[in-house]
């Protein structure tokens, strides 16, 4: 809902324009149907040459200046701004009484510390094959034949591991 009903009248151009558009309507045409059919309208940087060139105020209004309403008379932290540089702020405050707390708990032994438990996995009980010692693809780094093999003895115990029937 309008803040407030504008009694003044039209001007008769305008009123025209309005008749022009409304008649248009009736015959089936869309304006917005049109513009986005136009390849101009599908160029990313339409949008700022159009504020640029009509002159536009992104942030403006189209109350009147009587005092109502005037965005430039907002706070400065009311701007995308100003609201990303509260949140900032904020969120360095929580990190900080966050900090201080955790460093206070430590200092009076309250901290709390959990106790982990196996999850139920049992232990291989098949020993890992000895390796072989690198073969000549592998001189220039000897870590890589190994650990490949070593890698290859695991995945094999582990599928065996995984083959075996549950014991419940």
């Amino acid at each position: 809902m309008a803040p407030f009903v504008d009694s003044t009248k039209c001007s008769e151009e305008l009123q025209v324009k309005f008749r022009q558009w409304y008649q248009l309507k009736d015959q089936g045409a869309n304006f917005n149907e049109a513009l986005m059919r136009n390849k101009t309208f599908r160029n990313p940087n339409i949008y700022r040459w159009l504020v640029d060139h009509l002159q536009l105020e992104e942030a403006g209004t189209n109350l009147p200046s009587d005092g109502r309403f005037d965005p430039a008379q907002l706070r400065k932290d009311f701007s995308v701004k100003g609201l990303a540089d509260d949140q900032e702020r904020r969120a360095r405050e929580y990190a900080a009484r966050k900090a201080a707390a955790a460093s206070a708990a430590k200092a009076s032994g309250s901290v709390r510390s959990m106790q982990f438990q196996s999850g139920g996995f049992e232990k291989l009980q098949t020993p890992m094959p000895p390796s072989r010692p690198p073969t000549a693809s592998t001189q220039s780094h000897p870590d890589n034949g190994r650990s490949f093999e070593e890698a290859v003895q695991r995945a094999k115990l582990i599928a065996q591991h995984l083959a075996r029937p549950n014991k419940q």
